[in-house]
């Protein structure tokens, strides 16, 4: 169901032509600059594969490759649960996908989902081949970023935007989560 929902958000975009699009080109080098990252991208998920739409410093062979298997993907937790994930040494995350972190050497991530129409689209990440080079304030400049191309996707479509209405705060989720299962933990 989610998928159908992403693909019928994207399709009408995903004819445009390409210069129409190039504004995304321009908040994912933003978002690496402020990032200070030295990979950035922008991907739209679709069924089985999420689609780089638009990449910086992607090694060569995987930027060529215009996407990959969403199972092997570092950012598919962003897009199914919509919401921001940040990891400060993949290798160390036994819960990531074990082909890119090994392959790319991809260490810190930090990554944060598009929404369109009430959908999440896709996700816009940065990256780094060092462990721990992301700092925390980066999940906030990226979620920033996110709005922006939510309204950019708003735009091209004729729909009203809704990006920044739905950024969702991970710390404090994160932490209502702790308490819960805190809680959980001493009732037994």
């Amino acid at each position: 169901e989610a998928a159908k929902s992403r693909v019928d958000a994207l399709a009408p975009l995903l004819l445009r032509p390409e210069r129409e699009l190039g504004t995304f080109t321009e908040i994912v080098q933003a978002a690496a600059r402020r990032a200070e990252a030295p990979i950035a991208a922008l991907t739209f998920a679709l069924v089985r594969c999420e689609m780089i739409h638009v990449s910086m410093g992607l090694p060569r062979e995987l930027s060529a490759s215009g996407g990959w298997y969403r199972r092997l993907s570092l950012s598919r937790d962003v897009v199914d649960l919509g919401l921001p994930a940040r990891v400060d040494d993949a290798r160390r995350d036994l819960g990531l996908p074990r082909s890119l972190v090994d392959a790319y050497g991809i260490r810190s991530f930090v990554g944060v989902p598009v929404w369109h129409q009430g959908v999440v689209v896709g996700c816009l990440f940065v990256a780094s081949q060092e462990a721990g080079s992301l700092a925390p304030s980066v999940l906030r400049a990226l979620e920033d970023s996110s709005a922006l191309v939510s309204d950019v996707l708003a735009e091209l479509s004729g729909t009203p935007s809704n990006g920044a209405s739905t950024v969702v705060d991970a710390d404090a989720l994160m932490r209502a989560l702790r308490v819960s299962v805190l809680d959980l933990v001493a009732s037994l």
